[in-house]
Protein backbone atom coordinates (compact mmCIF):
# COMPACT_ATOMS: atom_id res chain seq x y z
CA UNK A 1 0.00 0.00 0.00
CA UNK A 2 1.43 3.56 -0.87
CA UNK A 3 -0.40 6.85 0.01
CA UNK A 4 0.80 9.63 -2.45
CA UNK A 5 -0.46 13.51 -1.30
CA UNK A 6 -1.34 15.43 -4.14
CA UNK A 7 -1.39 18.92 -4.03
CA UNK A 8 -4.37 20.72 -5.52
CA UNK A 9 -7.84 20.29 -5.88
CA UNK A 10 -9.27 18.95 -9.06
CA UNK A 11 -12.66 19.43 -7.83
CA UNK A 12 -11.99 23.13 -8.57
CA UNK A 13 -9.90 23.36 -11.51
CA UNK A 14 -11.44 24.98 -14.35
CA UNK A 15 -11.21 23.19 -17.72
CA UNK A 16 -7.91 23.34 -20.02
CA UNK A 17 -10.11 25.94 -22.28
CA UNK A 18 -9.85 28.23 -19.49
CA UNK A 19 -12.88 29.46 -17.07
CA UNK A 20 -16.11 28.41 -18.32
CA UNK A 21 -19.27 26.83 -16.72
CA UNK A 22 -18.98 24.67 -13.65
CA UNK A 23 -21.16 22.35 -15.25
CA UNK A 24 -18.23 22.02 -18.16
CA UNK A 25 -15.41 21.91 -15.34
CA UNK A 26 -17.67 19.59 -14.01
CA UNK A 27 -17.90 17.06 -16.49
CA UNK A 28 -14.42 16.73 -17.61
CA UNK A 29 -13.33 15.81 -13.86
CA UNK A 30 -12.78 12.32 -14.14
CA UNK A 31 -10.39 12.87 -16.91
CA UNK A 32 -8.59 15.37 -15.46
CA UNK A 33 -8.27 12.67 -12.52
CA UNK A 34 -6.85 10.05 -14.93
CA UNK A 35 -4.57 12.27 -16.37
CA UNK A 36 -3.13 13.27 -12.78
CA UNK A 37 -3.04 9.45 -12.47
CA UNK A 38 -1.29 8.78 -15.74
CA UNK A 39 1.00 12.09 -15.16
CA UNK A 40 1.91 10.47 -11.62
CA UNK A 41 3.03 7.38 -13.13
CA UNK A 42 5.18 8.73 -15.51
CA UNK A 43 7.09 10.56 -12.34
CA UNK A 44 7.23 7.89 -10.06
CA UNK A 45 10.52 6.44 -9.09
CA UNK A 46 10.69 3.47 -8.91
CA UNK A 47 8.48 3.01 -12.44
CA UNK A 48 5.14 1.91 -11.45
CA UNK A 49 2.37 1.06 -13.63
CA UNK A 50 -1.04 1.18 -14.28
CA UNK A 51 -1.02 -2.75 -13.26
CA UNK A 52 0.86 -2.15 -10.02
CA UNK A 53 -2.78 -0.21 -8.96
CA UNK A 54 -4.76 -2.38 -6.69
CA UNK A 55 -7.34 0.63 -6.37
CA UNK A 56 -6.87 4.28 -6.49
CA UNK A 57 -8.75 6.13 -3.08
CA UNK A 58 -9.20 9.70 -3.25
CA UNK A 59 -9.70 11.94 0.00
CA UNK A 60 -10.53 15.28 -0.36
CA UNK A 61 -12.60 17.94 1.58
CA UNK A 62 -15.61 20.04 0.90
CA UNK A 63 -14.04 23.06 1.76
CA UNK A 64 -17.82 24.13 2.93
CA UNK A 65 -18.94 23.76 -1.18
CA UNK A 66 -22.07 22.56 0.26
CA UNK A 67 -23.22 25.30 2.14
CA UNK A 68 -26.68 26.60 0.64
CA UNK A 69 -26.07 29.54 -1.36
CA UNK A 70 -27.86 31.92 1.03
CA UNK A 71 -25.48 30.46 3.85
CA UNK A 72 -22.67 31.80 2.63
CA UNK A 73 -20.72 34.91 3.95
CA UNK A 74 -17.92 36.70 3.01
CA UNK A 75 -17.31 40.24 1.60
CA UNK A 76 -19.82 41.05 -0.95
CA UNK A 77 -16.38 41.58 -3.87
CA UNK A 78 -16.00 38.13 -3.67
CA UNK A 79 -18.77 36.17 -3.18
CA UNK A 80 -19.96 35.44 -6.85
CA UNK A 81 -16.24 33.77 -6.89
CA UNK A 82 -17.00 31.51 -3.81
CA UNK A 83 -20.36 30.66 -5.09
CA UNK A 84 -18.72 29.88 -8.43
CA UNK A 85 -16.65 27.27 -6.63
CA UNK A 86 -18.68 25.70 -4.58
CA UNK A 87 -21.34 24.58 -7.06
CA UNK A 88 -18.21 23.70 -9.36
CA UNK A 89 -17.42 21.55 -6.38
CA UNK A 90 -20.80 20.26 -5.82
CA UNK A 91 -21.06 18.96 -9.34
CA UNK A 92 -17.41 17.48 -9.41
CA UNK A 93 -17.67 15.74 -6.15
CA UNK A 94 -21.53 14.32 -7.49
CA UNK A 95 -19.62 13.51 -10.19
CA UNK A 96 -16.85 11.43 -8.88
CA UNK A 97 -18.84 9.70 -6.36
CA UNK A 98 -20.40 8.39 -9.41
CA UNK A 99 -17.34 6.47 -10.76
CA UNK A 100 -16.42 3.02 -9.83
CA UNK A 101 -13.18 2.79 -11.55
CA UNK A 102 -10.62 4.65 -13.78
CA UNK A 103 -9.15 2.91 -17.03
CA UNK A 104 -6.37 3.36 -18.82
CA UNK A 105 -4.70 0.93 -21.66
CA UNK A 106 -8.07 -1.21 -21.14
CA UNK A 107 -7.39 -1.89 -17.66
CA UNK A 108 -10.08 -0.81 -14.98
CA UNK A 109 -8.57 -0.12 -11.26
CA UNK A 110 -11.23 0.20 -8.96
CA UNK A 111 -11.79 4.00 -7.61
CA UNK A 112 -13.78 5.56 -4.55
CA UNK A 113 -14.16 9.04 -3.05
CA UNK A 114 -13.48 9.89 0.20
CA UNK A 115 -14.80 13.15 1.84
CA UNK A 116 -14.45 15.10 5.21
CA UNK A 117 -16.30 17.95 6.15
CA UNK A 118 -17.26 19.76 9.37
CA UNK A 119 -20.73 20.08 7.87
CA UNK A 120 -21.56 16.85 7.73
CA UNK A 121 -25.37 17.25 7.41
CA UNK A 122 -25.55 19.59 4.21
CA UNK A 123 -23.35 16.99 2.70
CA UNK A 124 -25.92 13.68 2.87
CA UNK A 125 -28.54 16.36 0.77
Amino acid sequence: MRFEIMHGDITTQWGIGGRGSSDDAAFNVGERLRKSVIDYLGQASPRLSWRDFGAIIQITDTDSAFVPDEEVSCDEGHRDDILDRNHMKQKSVRRLLGRSSLTYQKRSVPYALYYFSREYGACLK
